[in-house]
């Protein structure tokens, strides 16, 4: 009976301690989704202080700019010169209205009670008004679309049906228009980009606006920049709100690009700025008299992420930056395919002088050194210098041996440099050049090639590429190359890590790694 008792009260024990051990699991299960909730939740909170830091701080910056306008704004308004010219501008504002109607029949048409009284006079009366006046003028209150923009929606249209389920999209807001045989930054990378199946719309800048819309190609649709302009909104709230990984590349900061990236932020849109020129230093040698610091400065500051071809261009960018932004350094590269070393051109006269020096590229006297060429040549007679290119000066004096062939097309480009000893890129030496990255480099070093360079800080430690800072610097450096043997394996080696394939997927990498914040409406 003893025994029996015993085994009795084990069991009971065993049971016991079997529940509790059910219990602790029990508890441990809870205990980790607990946990598991719990790590959520700061996960999201983190999420949520970093996303009410960002919006902080760019009002903070939208306060700040708002202040600049208005202390700028303040200063005209108080200025002599403004006081003074105050009459004159009212004569003025009257005799162009005087002088053109249609001012002032717009600015009844903008006025806030005409919206409301013009449904008060009969129809046919309003009719005949807005007939004789308002139509006569060009200023119709619903004006209907043109055919360049209808054919643009038509297009977006059926580029949008042929896009397949998860396909990247890439919007590329570019100053040139696309030509493949072309060796613009953004068209070899666009190049590149299709061959991997990602999307492309390609809005370009045209000098004409009766020009007609480039025909799409396979993967690309290229529709103007004005009329993307024009129509930012429809654009951005019709087409492509299916589509999750989508980008804006701005690579030509214009000042109309502000508000188009404005909108693609508040449409999910990932936004980068491109910097592959010094814009500034262009427009004060004229080449670009569309550009606005503050435009860019503004750009550069909405963006989620900026992207420059050299230091120097970034450390210029990062000064404005008002905003902690993403920096990342993407320098250009070389097509290896279409700079392929040939050694047959029949036409080509390769005999003239014992060292045979070449260039390729523009020839405005803005950055091209023409008296350094000039200067080497008439002291070199046994020198040959083969220029290549267009936008010379008109008035260009050049001795017997400086050749100039006019433009080539790229692909010829390998035929004449084949029997060029030594490559050459004589830039003066001011703030323009200094940013530059230039694309010629590698494709001097893809043709097998040494280089003797100006000062371009961007292209000191490439192999084989010499940066000089005086005259005398590069005509050693040009003397030096002649017994230059170049290794095959270190020339190889840099060449791979810098053609466009390689640098297409190290933007698309960037790309991807960029985090997206909701646009604000999503939180109000």
């Amino acid at each position: 009976m003893l025994g029996i008792f015993w085994s009795g009260e084990e069991h009971v024990k065993k049971e016991n301690v079997s529940n509790k051990e059910q219990k602790i699991k029990e508890l441990e299960k809870w205990l980790g989704i607990y946990k598991g909730q719990l790590e959520t939740s700061q996960k999201e909170t983190d999420i949520c202080r970093n996303k009410i830091d960002r919006f902080q701080k760019e009002t903070d910056y939208m306060k700040n700019m708002i202040y600049e306008m208005q202390v700028e704004l303040d200063g005209i308004h108080r200025s002599a010169s403004w006081r003074l010219m105050a009459p004159f501008r009212k004569c003025a504002g009257v005799y162009r209205i005087l002088k053109d109607p249609r001012l002032l029949i717009i600015k009844l048409r903008n006025m806030k009670y005409i919206s409301a009284i013009k449904y008060l006079i009969p129809k046919k009366v309003r009719m005949k008004i807005v007939k004789r006046y308002f139509e006569a003028y060009g200023t119709s209150f619903q004006p209907a679309n043109t055919a360049q923009e209808d054919e643009m929606f038509q297009l977006l249209n059926q580029f949008e049906q042929e896009l397949k389920d998860g396909q990247k999209l890439l919007l590329v807001f570019s100053g040139v228009k696309y030509v493949d045989s072309e060796g613009q930054r953004s068209i070899r990378l666009i190049h590149e980009a299709r061959k991997t199946g990602i999307g492309i719309v390609f809005a370009y800048w045209r000098w004409n606006t009766v020009e007609e819309i480039e025909p799409s190609e396979d993967g690309l649709a290229k529709i103007p920049m004005d009329l993307l302009d024009k129509n930012k909104v429809s654009f951005f709230e019709t087409y492509f709100k299916t589509v999750k990984n989508k980008c804006l590349l701005v690579e030509f900061p214009h000042p109309c690009a502000v508000q188009v990236i404005e909108i693609a932020n508040s449409f999910g849109w990932k936004t980068i700025y491109d910097v592959i020129d010094d814009w500034e230093e262009f427009a004060r040698f004229g080449q670009a008299q569309w550009y606005k610091k503050k435009a860019e400065r503004r750009i550069a500051n909405i963006v989620d992420a900026n992207v420059a071809t050299a230091k120097v261009l970034k450390e210029k960018i990062e000064k404005d930056l008002i905003l902690e932004k993403p920096f990342h350094l993407i320098s250009n590269g070389v097509d290896t395919d279409r700079m392929k070393c040939v050694k047959k051109l029949d036409s080509y006269d390769y005999t003239k002088g014992k060292l045979q020096i070449g260039y390729f590229g523009h020839l405005t006297d803005a950055w091209f050194d023409w008296k350094l060429i000039i200067k080497l040549a008439g002291k070199h007679p046994e020198w040959t210098f083969h220029i290549i290119g267009y936008g010379e000066p008109k008035k260009i004096r050049v001795p017997e041996n400086v050749i100039l062939y006019g433009k080539k097309r790229p692909e010829e480009l390998p035929k004449y440099a084949a029997f060029w000893d030594i490559s050459i890129i004589p830039f003066l030496n001011h703030e323009l050049t200094r940013a530059v990255n230039p694309i010629k480099v590698f494709e001097y070093l893809q043709l097998r090639l040494p280089v003797v360079a100006t000062y371009m800080p961007e292209i000191e430690g490439y192999p084989y590429v010499d940066v000089t800072k005086t005259e005398e610097e590069f005509e050693h450096a040009i003397r030096s190359c002649q017994k230059l043997h170049m290794d095959e394996q270190i020339v190889q080696e840099f060449i791979e890590h810098n053609t466009w394939k390689q640098k297409c997927t190290e933007m698309m990498e960037y790309i991807d790694s960029l985090q997206k914040l909701a646009p604000f409406s999503q939180f109000q």
